[in-house]
């Protein structure tokens, strides 16, 4: 949503939105009364203006250029257990670059809270896949961030996994009973 300052003489209001700063490229033009628009844009650097028109139609200046940048929604992390050690998290891929044109890192965080105030693990991955130590039996969140030196990490919504210990043979490899694990509740 954009809003602006209103002006007393306005009857209406041109706004543009355009992917450079001299309004040539991708240009998104609305007019409207209210001092304020939304449009849905592609993740990527933006540029918006605005401008009043009296009510003989006469334009104002535009205002000067503002930049804004949208990015990327966080990648939402599923879980893969497979009873060892480790629990596997993966996401979709996002492209493979960053902004800056450098590989995509990622930084994923296991906490056993949802404030994400007692980390279990923190760790960063240049793939869109990450093994975590298996915690303890209980609850657990995650959560996936894009790492971008320029700015702090934007994660995904923390996501709740339950966490068992399964039974292990003499090798240590978990035993299961047809397609299932054998937790230690079993």
């Amino acid at each position: 949503m954009f809003t602006w300052a209103e002006v007393d003489s306005a009857a209406q209001y041109e706004f543009e939105v355009a992917a450079n700063a001299d309004f040539t490229q991708g240009v998104m033009q609305a007019r409207g009364t209210a001092p304020s628009d939304s449009q849905a844009l592609a993740p990527g650097r933006w540029w918006w203006r605005v401008r009043s028109v009296d009510a003989a139609g006469q334009p104002g200046p535009w205002s000067e250029p503002v930049a804004f940048a949208l990015e990327p929604s966080p990648p939402q992390p599923r879980l893969e257990d497979d009873g060892g050690d480790t629990l596997g998290l993966a996401w979709p891929a996002d492209g493979g670059a960053s902004a800056n044109g450098a590989a995509q890192a990622y930084r994923v965080q296991m906490a056993s809270d949802d404030a994400f105030t007692q980390i279990v693990a923190d760790v960063s991955t240049q793939t869109n896949s990450a093994r975590l130590p298996r915690p303890g039996s209980g609850t657990y969140f995650v959560r996936v961030a894009r790492q971008d030196p320029a700015r702090e990490p934007h994660f995904s919504a923390p996501q709740r996994i339950e966490v068992m210990q399964y039974v292990r043979d003499s090798q240590g490899q978990p035993v299961s009973a047809g397609s299932r694990w054998l937790n230690r509740a079993n």
